[in-house]
């Protein structure tokens, strides 16, 4: 909760396991992947923080895709209203990307559930339901801290778990 930027990214062969290792079995908490771990030690985190006065957090889900980029969460959003740029603090940014504000876990994870199920999927030899695509789950989490004195410091983090390489090549 200090301000600091993440990305975890998983790459590899097809068929390897790199969905599974980000998104888990969705039938099974004990089976759950990194990113419902995140979630869920992000707000636990949250919870138990001391000086912590408030908190909002929002949720975002890219796809890319035949070099096009996709709003998982706004399948209304057309390829061309999105585009990638760096803004003044040189954090990267997603123009027109749809982010969600959530105050729970359940929350935070039926989006992400939601998001996958409008991915871009194929069967093939080594995978019935092989990702086609890359995709970044974002959680973007704004922290005001109690200052010396009862001041408020503003303190901003931001956490990108990436599920980018899941097109491996098959050999």
């Amino acid at each position: 909760m200090d301000g600091y930027n993440g990305t975890v990214m998983c790459y590899g062969q097809t068929g390897a396991g790199k969905t599974f290792t980000m998104t888990g079995d969705r039938r099974s908490y004990k089976q759950r992947g990194l990113i419902p771990r995140t979630v869920a030690a992000t707000l636990a985190a949250l919870q138990a923080c001391p000086g912590v006065s408030s908190w909002s957090l929002a949720v975002s889900y890219l796809e890319i895709y035949n070099e096009s980029l996709y709003d998982l969460l706004d399948i209304n959003t057309q390829p061309h209203e999105l585009s990638i740029y760096e803004d003044a603090s040189s954090q990267m940014q997603v123009s027109g990307l749809r982010k969600v504000n959530v105050s729970s876990e359940a929350e935070a994870l039926a989006l992400f559930f939601e998001g996958e199920t409008n991915r871009v999927i194929g069967q093939h030899q080594l995978n019935r339901e092989s990702s086609r695509s890359h995709s970044v789950f974002s959680l973007h989490l704004t922290v005001i801290r109690e200052g010396a004195e009862g001041s408020t410091m503003v303190s901003v983090w931001h956490s990108a778990p990436s599920l980018t390489g899941r097109c491996g090549a098959v050999h």
